[in-house]
């Protein structure tokens, strides 16, 4: 598997996930009426891909994050006594210029290379948070955040945690 990240100056509507946040709104807007006028309960679900490979997204959410301000961490390598089956072979690729930089379980990815991809994720986290941020505010406006429950579920992601500065 190759994990590909680029920031394109193109519109919303250009990116998947954007599209599938209006059509989820659409949908949102209808179910609305229909508990309107019968009462009529709705189920929606939608499958977001980010924040997901590839990591493609608007280039204002790349432009949130300095690369050069992005820590690595602190260990480069995998554990010496790691079982082979831990270990999934991955590429990097920064669509943008072009570079592939193989995944190695003796030899690091350049720090530079680390800080993108961190970059990367990061940018494909925040478009995410974008788009329910969207859903969220559409059930708000429609009145229905009282009577709706919002589930979120993802696969095995990458690693959400972050520090936060309380």
């Amino acid at each position: 598997p190759i994990a590909v990240w680029c920031s394109l100056d193109e519109p919303d509507a250009h990116f998947y996930d954007s599209g599938l946040g209006t059509d989820t709104i659409k949908r949102l807007q209808f179910a609305a009426q229909k508990l309107s006028n019968n009462k009529t309960p709705s189920f929606i679900q939608s499958g977001f891909a980010r924040p997901h490979t590839p990591w493609r997204v608007p280039q204002r959410f790349w432009d949130l994050y300095t690369t050069s301000e992005i820590e690595v961490a602190e260990h480069k390598l995998p554990p010496s006594d790691m079982p082979g089956v831990a270990w999934q072979a991955h590429s990097f690729f920064n669509q943008t210029n072009g570079a592939i930089w193989p995944l190695s379980p003796t030899l690091p990815l350049p720090k530079n290379v680390q800080q993108l991809a961190r970059h990367a994720y990061m940018a494909s986290v925040s478009w995410m948070d974008y788009q329910v941020g969207r859903i969220l505010d559409e059930l708000e406006g429609l009145g229905l955040t009282s009577t709706t429950v919002c589930v979120l579920h993802g696969d095995h992601g990458e690693c959400l945690v972050q520090r936060i500065a309380l």
